[in-house]
């Protein structure tokens, strides 16, 4: 596989690892560049001999969200774009033919929560904490945050957390049924490799076939996701920009 600027890849038998591994490493922040190459690398990945994507960040952060002090400036046409791009990418891992796990040791917020929760499967360490955090600046989740949280967690849950902007901690995530599994940190490497070999002692023909009626099952609403990019642009304004540049530190 080629060399990404934003990714390290890793191919371990049946098992392909890409870890997010931006220049701000501690943050990674999901940036029109990383989408590139997560989308480049989706095309690229040979599905019959990869069964299991993991998508991981660091201990510190898997990713704390959409690069979006980038375009606290941009007009409504750049960020839509921006949006476009992300639903893209998202919506083309939720449909690989492999099963994608987000592993997350530390925070996974706003469009990087989004991003995890594009995977099939979600394994957390005890240390991860997840939230929707984009009202806190004046806006809202543009890549379908809402609606896959709520499939997950049921509509009144996800309402209060993406009202209130709340982080939740893995327990909570584990017993509100978006996580699949909590492990000890000093663990997680050694039990998600357990928990992906449960699932690789299963036929591959008969995993796929479970996946292929998932995906169909888990199609997203075309509808709802337009009118969740006409709201979020809604928001968009000098209110909400200037939100984004007092918590980012820009001028």
């Amino acid at each position: 596989m080629e060399n990404y600027q934003n990714l390290a890849v890793h191919k371990d038998g049946k098992i392909t690892t890409i870890e997010i591994k931006t220049q701000l490493a501690g943050k990674n922040y999901i940036s029109m560049s990383l989408m590139d190459d997560i989308d480049s690398l989706l095309d690229s990945i040979d599905y019959k001999e990869t069964a299991i994507l993991i998508l991981k960040g660091n201990r510190k952060a898997f990713s704390l969200g959409a690069a979006i002090s980038e375009y606290a400036d941009a007009d409504r046409q750049i960020i839509g774009s921006f949006i476009d791009k992300g639903n893209t990418v998202f919506d083309k891992l939720s449909n690989i033919p492999a099963i994608s796990i987000a592993a997350i040791q530390g925070y996974a917020l706003g469009g990087g929560f989004e991003l995890a929760l594009s995977c099939d499967l979600m394994v957390l360490s005890n240390r991860a904490k997840l939230g929707l955090v984009e009202t806190n600046i004046g806006i809202i989740p543009g890549w379908g945050g809402f609606y896959k949280l709520a499939k997950r967690a049921g509509l009144n849950r996800a309402l209060e957390y993406t009202i209130k902007g709340s982080i939740m901690d893995a327990e909570k995530a584990f017993s509100f049924g978006i996580a699949n599994a909590v492990f000890e940190n000093s663990e997680f490497e050694s039990k998600l490799s357990e928990f992906c070999s449960d699932i690789l002692s299963k036929d591959t023909q008969t995993v796929m076939a479970v996946k292929k009626l998932y995906n169909q099952l888990n199609q997203r609403d075309k509808e709802y996701f337009g009118q969740e990019k006409e709201s979020f642009l809604g928001l968009w304004n000098e209110n909400s920009k200037q939100k984004i540049k007092n918590i980012t530190g820009g001028s």
